[in-house]
């Protein structure tokens, strides 16, 4: 159960209570949603300038990524770990995981004064399941009650019979709405990380003006988040976007400025030339540079933060010299010939954290702390791969197949020179027109290409079961980690739940199915005086938190 206590105005005494209660759930956030700055403390933020309306329907643009959580808040917030936080919700509770009932504050509005009530949440909902990718995305709509039916069935010969098949989750049972401020969410098998999972932009509410007249909102979107358009003219094309505090905000961040004035740039280096110049608070996301002089120029002044996100070199299918104890040895061997912190150096610029295991960076969970460092062991590779002959001969040559054109062409370059200067390999990278011709040829019915991938992972939800199966091909898993996985889906609890992910993390130590590389960052820059400047989930900017200088 996650639940809440929330007021606008308490005693030390009530606030200290609530702490405690919540300790034992998800944690204590602030409680007051008051503004402490200056008025004059407006901060200014240089970031890309959206290529589409700034609403949760395009929240797979990357620049809309970054300025949605700042006018739009849900169910539940995330914590840099992934660590789940109740932002909206008074109360998520389930029985069996299966069934959750989510309680809203009666009193709740958005910003332009509509009921931030059951029907804000299911309507919104309701209409993104209704076609498209959503139904089938594992962390999206998949597993509400009644989806995989639909699927099936539109799946079928009966579908061509069907114009324009859509799904409803109200009439499927998967939303019911109790009474104005609780709703039920119905599930077709328990999962203990569902609360997580609200964290998504998917799952954020919409106001009844979204669907009375989408082209305006899209023009000036409304939220519940904790600012909102300042007035008609804040959002300037090609400029700005001037934000103000929400006063309907009702969420559990403390604001600590008096407004946030998103700036477009064209350029993160053209941005970055203008903090230097005193014209900027924050920067965003700062520009790549080899040489470390960025940080040197700011004097210190840079946070970064890793994305959830994972880049792993991905084996074939365990056959031949990769197949049982054999094949283990090898790709031990092989992750240990990898120099993280060098191609980290060399590749990235910086702007990568080097793996500390089968996880992105962002969840600081490996599962075995003594497991590797992120510098390479030549030594220990050379006697793994001596023990893995005793079983046969290494056969051939070692291929790793790459999208021409793309990054992962000098990536897959160097990992092979050092898997050639370490463990004398004959490496062969070879690289296809196309993602969709190296998918072809690695699936091919007939003569399947045996080679090497890299794969970049990117997870939704801070739950370590469903990164898990995000980052891991289950094809290369054991069926003691799949049940493992599939044990932390349907734990009776969040912590149980970790409980067996982190058993799946420890047996995927024993039989290394990929040799995890890095997890990109952002690096985000700030002005002298700047102060509070620092990462949520995702690697977003917490604005509620910067407070500029006078």
């Amino acid at each position: 159960m996650l639940s809440r206590m929330r007021a606008r105005v308490r005693a030390a005494a009530t606030i200290a209570t609530a702490c405690a209660v919540l300790a034992a759930t998800v944690g204590c956030g602030p409680v007051s949603s008051s503004v402490g700055a200056d008025p004059e403390h407006v901060v200014s933020i240089a970031v890309t300038e959206p290529g589409s309306p700034i609403t949760p329907e395009h929240a797979s643009d990357p620049a809309v990524q970054r300025i949605l959580p700042a006018i739009a808040s849900g169910l539940v917030r995330l914590e840099p770990t992934g660590a789940p936080i109740l932002e909206l919700a008074e109360s998520i509770e389930s029985a069996d995981n299966t069934r959750f009932v989510v309680t809203l504050d009666p009193e709740a509005r958005f910003s332009n004064g509509e009921p931030l009530d059951s029907a804000a949440f299911v309507e919104a909902w309701r209409e993104r399941a209704r076609f498209g990718d959503a139904l089938t995305d594992p962390t999206g709509f998949a597993d509400f009650a009644g989806v995989a039916d639909f699927v099936s069935s539109i799946d079928s010969d009966e579908a061509d019979d069907v114009e324009d098949p859509q799904f409803d989750l109200v009439e499927s049972g998967a939303l019911e709405i109790v009474d104005e401020s609780t709703f039920a969410v119905t599930l077709e098998e328990p999962d203990a990380s569902f609360a997580r999972r609200l964290a998504q932009p998917l799952f954020l509410p919409l106001p009844a003006t979204a669907f009375e007249d989408p082209a305006a909102f899209d023009e000036a979107p409304a939220g519940a988040g904790p600012y909102m358009l300042a007035d008609a003219d804040s959002w300037v094309p090609g400029d700005r976007l001037d934000l103000i505090p929400n006063p309907n905000y009702s969420g559990t961040r403390t604001i600590q400025n008096s407004g946030v004035s998103f700036r477009f740039y064209r350029t993160s280096t053209i941005a970055f030339a203008e903090l230097l110049a005193g014209e900027i608070d924050v920067v965003d996301e700062l520009p790549d540079r080899t040489d470390g002089s960025l940080a040197a120029l700011l004097h210190g002044r840079v946070s970064e933060a890793a994305l959830p996100t994972l880049v792993s070199l991905v084996p074939p299918r365990s056959v031949g010299n990769l197949a049982g104890e054999e094949g283990i040895l090898r790709r031990a061997a092989l992750s240990h010939t990898v120099d993280r912190a060098i191609l980290v150096r060399d590749l990235t610029n910086g702007a990568a954290a080097p793996a500390l295991g089968f996880l992105p960076v962002s969840f600081g969970v490996s599962g075995n702390e003594d497991a590797w460092t992120d510098r390479a062991n030549d030594e220990l590779a050379r006697s793994l791969w001596r023990q893995a002959n005793d079983y046969s001969d290494w056969e051939g040559a070692l291929t790793i197949a790459v999208v021409a054109g793309t990054p992962e062409v000098r990536l897959a370059t160097e990992i092979g020179e050092r898997f050639d200067a370490v463990l004398n390999l004959d490496v062969q990278v070879v690289a296809f027109g196309s993602a969709e011709e190296l998918a072809a040829a690695l699936g091919d019915p007939d003569e399947p290409l045996t080679a090497f991938t890299l794969r970049t992972a990117a997870v939704d939800t801070g739950s370590l079961g469903a990164a898990l199966s995000t980052v891991l091909p289950s094809s290369l898993t054991t069926a003691s980690i799949r049940q493992r996985i599939e044990q932390a889906a349907t734990a009776s609890d969040d912590d149980r739940a970790t409980v067996f992910a982190v058993a799946a993390l420890g047996e995927l130590w024993e039989t290394v199915p990929i040799i995890p590389i890095w997890s990109p960052t952002i690096r985000s820059g700030y002005a002298p005086g700047v102060t509070g400047v620092e990462h949520e989930w995702g690697a977003v900017l917490d604005y509620t938190a910067i407070v500029a200088a006078p």
